[in-house]
């Protein structure tokens, strides 16, 4: 849902809106399942207790790769002006906005939780290899 008068502000939380929606994935998802595969915790979509783990473990990952990404942006390209995008970032981590990021990041995690888990059910056994590969960069 999104209020009308806010034609102003859209620059900045549609700068973040597009940052959280590259950040939390299904590739992301996916390694997240992994990794408690991996130290023997199966998860179960159908709980909403393992689907409030998997949004918490993407949260924490994006939160750790947005603030070291901006610490490299940063350092990179400290002579250079107009790195607005940067700059913004780096405000809401300083100025300790991380709450609203988190809680961006919280519904697009959930988002993808979700859609994830309707086109598991949907596909049932037919396992398809997840050969998604997610760009690097």
């Amino acid at each position: 849902g999104g209020g009308s008068g806010m034609s102003e502000i859209v620059s900045e939380s549609q700068m973040l809106t597009r940052y959280v929606e590259a950040v939390v994935t299904r590739s992301r998802l996916i390694a997240a399942i992994a990794s408690y595969d991996s130290i023997g915790e199966s998860i179960d979509m159908e709980r909403p207790q393992d689907c409030r783990k998997l949004v918490r473990h993407m949260v924490a990952q994006a939160m750790k790769e947005l603030e070291e990404q901006v610490e490299e942006q940063a350092e990179e390209q400290e002579g250079r002006r107009g790195q607005t995008q940067i700059a913004t970032e780096r405000g809401e981590i300083e100025r300790g906005e991380t709450e609203r990021i988190r809680e961006l990041l919280r519904a697009r995690a959930r988002a993808v939780v979700v859609q994830f888990h309707r086109e598991g059910t949907r596909e049932g056994s037919k396992r398809e290899g997840g050969a998604e590969g997610g760009g690097g960069g």
